[in-house]
C-alpha cells in the first residue's frame, strides 16, 4: 500500500494526494488511510486560505487527468468533516488544527461581509438642515402646481 499513496508539491505549494484509479484499491486505500487523507485536506485548505485561492485540488486519480476541488463555500463543511472523523478517533493534533483553521475562516468571512469597498466612490450624506430645505422645497413645488 505504501506505493499507492504519493504526494506532489503543485505550483502553489499544495500537496495533491494521487489516489487509485479503480474502484478495489481506492477503497482499501481510503479505509486504511482516513487520517493521512483528511490531514492532507486540511493543509490544503489552510493553504488555499492563505493564498485567497476560491478553490483547492485535493486530489488527483493515477494515469487519469481527473481531479477533486474543493472550492471555497465547501472549506468550512470539509474541515468539520476532518474535525468529526478527528476527535471520534481521538487523532487530537488533526482535530486543533481542523478548529484552528475554522476559526480563522470564520473571521474571514466576518471581515469580508463588513469591508467597505475601496472602489465604491463615496457617497455624500446630507445633513438635518439640507432634508429640511429638500422637504420645503418639494411641498412649495406641489403648492405652485395646484395653481396652475
Amino acid at each position: 500500500m505504501s506505493n499507492i499513496l504519493k504526494r506532489k508539491k503543485s505550483k502553489n505549494d499544495i500537496k495533491v494526494l494521487e489516489l487509485p484509479n479503480n474502484n478495489i484499491d481506492m477503497e482499501s486505500y481510503v479505509l486504511n488511510n482516513k487520517e493521512k487523507i483528511y490531514d492532507s485536506i486540511i493543509s490544503n485548505i489552510e493553504t488555499a486560505i492563505k493564498k485567497r485561492l476560491g478553490a483547492v485540488e485535493v486530489f488527483r486519480f493515477q494515469e487519469t487527468n481527473f481531479v477533486v476541488v474543493i472550492n471555497r463555500k465547501d472549506f468550512k463543511e470539509n474541515l468539520q468533516n476532518a474535525f468529526d472523523f478527528s476527535l471520534e478517533n481521538e487523532h487530537f493534533e488533526i482535530c486543533a488544527k481542523a478548529k484552528n483553521i475554522m476559526n480563522k475562516l470564520e473571521k474571514i468571512s466576518f471581515i469580508s461581509k463588513y469591508k467597505i469597498n475601496p472602489k465604491t466612490p463615496n457617497v455624500k450624506t446630507e445633513t438635518p438642515a439640507e432634508k429640511t430645505n429638500k422637504t420645503r422645497n418639494s411641498n412649495t413645488r406641489k403648492k405652485r402646481g395646484d395653481r396652475q
